[in-house]
């Protein structure tokens, strides 16, 4: 996961292939997207509200036992009943999951801080 400072490098890279989504699936994006592979091996992602410095990598392994991080969701998603707000009587339904989260192996991911880069700040416009 890169900058967006990081991906603009990116494209100037030759090994550096974009990502064959449809036009469709990328209109709207307002977070993290995938923007391409890496010499066909690595999947590279933007996350637009990252520092400019940032680069963060991570290895998903091909089975559950290779595995740095394990997200267990055990009741994925619970309705509660229908009930009233009593200030408009307005029907309100809530709801709520519970899971359980664990670093079981930290050596999996890591942190890259690019330094030299040239990037603009919005308050150097005011």
């Amino acid at each position: 996961m890169v900058s967006s400072e990081i991906s603009a490098l990116f494209d100037n890279l030759e090994y550096f292939h974009v990502s064959d989504a449809s036009a469709e699936s990328d209109q709207y994006n307002m977070g993290i997207e995938k923007i391409g592979s890496l010499n066909g091996r690595y999947q590279v992602y933007r996350d637009p509200y990252s520092p400019h410095w940032s680069i963060i990598i991570g290895h998903k392994g091909k089975s559950l036992l290779d595995t740095g991080y394990i997200y267990a969701p055990y009741v994925p998603m619970q309705l509660t009943p229908t009930m009233y707000n009593p200030f408009n009587f307005a029907p309100v339904k809530g709801i709520m999951t519970r899971y359980a989260k664990k670093m079981v192996n930290n050596r999996y991911y890591g942190h890259v801080r690019v330094d030299g880069l040239v990037h603009w700040d919005i308050a150097e416009l005011r």
